[in-house]
């Protein structure tokens, strides 16, 4: 082997090894991206729950219940509609929604692995 050759494998060695330590220190950085960008995933989202009931209750009643969750909290209005009254979805819905915001009916503090949906529907079956 001639002097060119060694010389040609060195630089080839010594580049090739730089290369590697340039690409184990990136895939270290994308780690720690991924890493924080799942901690990011995971900040409760805003959601909105909606459940009508389909037959009357006891009382002769038809309600409609609305959960609400922002800031890990979930709020859960109802609104009624009595025996004598037409049910009408779209007014129990706007009903319920606004007594969520303003008086919410039940308050309930979710943190981000609990099953929200399950949660609401698992609440609003024992009102």
């Amino acid at each position: 082997m001639n002097y060119n050759t060694k010389l040609i494998l060195g630089l080839l060695l010594f580049f090739g090894s730089v290369i590697v330590i340039a690409l184990i220190k990136a895939n270290r950085n994308l780690n720690k991206i991924n890493k924080n960008n799942k901690l990011n995933n995971n900040i409760m989202k805003d959601q909105t729950f909606l459940f009508h009931e389909k037959e009357t209750n006891s009382k002769g009643q038809r309600r409609t219940f609305a959960g609400k969750i922002s800031n890990g909290v979930m709020n859960i209005g109802i609104s009624t509609c009595g025996r004598n009254d037409q049910f009408i979805k779209e007014r129990g819905r706007v009903i319920a929604l606004g007594r969520a915001d303003k008086k919410p009916s039940m308050t309930i503090t979710v943190d981000n692995n609990t099953d929200t949906r399950d949660l609401f529907f698992s609440t609003v079956k024992t009102l």
